[in-house]
């Protein structure tokens, strides 16, 4: 079982998007974290679907700018 952790400092660029789709299909990725998106719950949800396909997902927005 594999399991990343990635810290993107943004993730609206589609450079990092794909960066991390390779990363999850190239390596097997059981278990992806990622922090500091800066992306709503509602994008990060889009994102996601381009980037972990139909794996389970669990988004949690941040509490002011913590």
């Amino acid at each position: 079982m594999k399991i990343a952790s990635y810290n993107c400092r943004g993730l609206g660029s589609i450079y990092k998007k794909e960066e991390i789709r390779d990363l999850v299909r190239l390596e097997k990725i059981y278990i992806l974290l990622l922090q500091e998106t800066k992306l709503s719950e509602l994008d990060m949800k889009d994102t996601l679907k381009e980037i972990w396909k139909n794996k389970k997902a669990e988004i949690l927005d941040s509490i002011g700018a913590s």
